[in-house]
């Protein structure tokens, strides 16, 4: 059985909840990272006061990641998985992935 340890996190969307669950990764020994070089002005600064680090775009997120936690708004979702998977295509990269967005059952 091989066994891996999970030391760098990126979150999807460290917007309101993505940095506190930042926050509290990096308060346990965590490398938390984060692609933000397409979002807007306020999530960067919301990352960069939580200590999460801006590694740019997301084929250097999955490049570095051990494991992306998606946390973000149910409608943008299905688009963020898929700008993942395109990133591990191109990069040949593979990563845990975890959808950790409030869906209703509806």
């Amino acid at each position: 059985m091989v066994q891996s340890t999970i030391q760098t996190v990126a979150i999807l969307s460290p917007g309101d909840m993505g940095n506190a669950v930042g926050k509290m990764l990096l308060n346990h020994g965590l490398r938390v990272i984060a692609a933000l070089d397409q979002r807007s002005a306020r999530t960067k600064q919301l990352a960069a006061n939580a200590g999460i680090e801006d590694i740019g775009s997301a084929d250097q997120m999955v490049q570095e990641a051990d494991i992306i936690l998606s946390i973000l708004v149910p409608a943008q979702a299905t688009a963020a998985a898929e700008g993942v998977a395109a990133a591990l295509k191109r990069t040949g990269s593979r990563v845990l992935y975890a959808d950790c967005n409030a869906i209703a059952p509806e």
